[in-house]
């Protein structure tokens, strides 16, 4: 019997990510100095890690051969000290990938849905597929390719689990007034939990919603942010 026999069959039609391709790959296939490209693909942070996260990385050499605290109370400590948020609020993940994948294995199956914008990030579909869930892409139309939350909204039903919301949005940029957010994510139903994407949110130069007094309330809202942006 093959392998493929004994896997998922949607599993079997599910798309491959593609990522930006590394510097390295570039300069080999084309023959070029790969101090002499810049890579844009990735959105990744040109100035390079910070000293003292490479400073913290050095030191921590010493205790690789143990296994890391799980829970990461150090980090989930100084996080909630930072934003404001209970410790126990806090899920740290490998990349904010990690999170979205975690959020539909909890949240997704068969005969589910979730909802977003079909010029937005990528894994918010094959997370999606992945548990055998509908994928419901809603129309971001040129020229602003801004998530339209009326007809997000419009598409919620009662299979609808998850809303995928980036602000600002990947890959286009695009941007979505704070109230009106704010305004959105107290309309869902209480079947429906706003992924609030904000990996890009230090980027805004408008004024960012802030969610944490709805979170506080209890609505289903999780926010996901990273490392891997503005802080190198």
């Amino acid at each position: 019997m093959k392998a493929e026999e004994l896997a998922q069959p949607h599993l079997l039609k599910q798309p491959v990510y593609v990522t930006g391709k590394p510097i390295a790959y570039t300069a080999r296939e084309f023959g070029l100095d790969p101090t002499k490209i810049d890579k844009l693909a990735s959105n990744e942070n040109p100035y390079g890690p910070s000293p003292k996260g490479m400073a913290a990385a050095q030191k921590a050499l010493s205790e690789i051969n143990l296994y890391p605290d799980g829970g990461c109370y150090d980090l989930t400590t100084k996080i909630s000290e930072f934003r404001g948020v209970k410790r126990e609020q806090i899920i740290i993940g490998n990349g904010s990938n990690e999170l979205l994948d975690m959020i539909a294995q909890v949240f997704l199956g068969e005969n589910t849905e979730a909802i977003m914008g079909n010029h937005s990030f990528a894994v918010y579909k094959l997370a999606t597929l992945a548990m055998n869930a509908k994928p419901v892409e809603i129309d971001m139309p040129a020229p602003d390719y801004k998530h339209n939350l009326k007809a997000m909204k419009e598409a919620i039903n009662e299979r609808t689990r998850l809303v995928f919301l980036a602000n600002p949005n990947n890959p286009t940029g695009s941007e979505i007034d704070a109230q009106e957010i704010l305004d959105f994510a107290k309309s869902l139903p209480e079947h429906v939990i706003l992924v609030m994407d904000e990996a890009y949110t230090e980027f805004i130069e408008s004024e960012a919603p802030n969610l944490l007094p709805l979170i506080e309330k209890g609505l289903p809202i999780i926010c996901c942010r990273t490392f891997s942006k503005i802080y190198g």
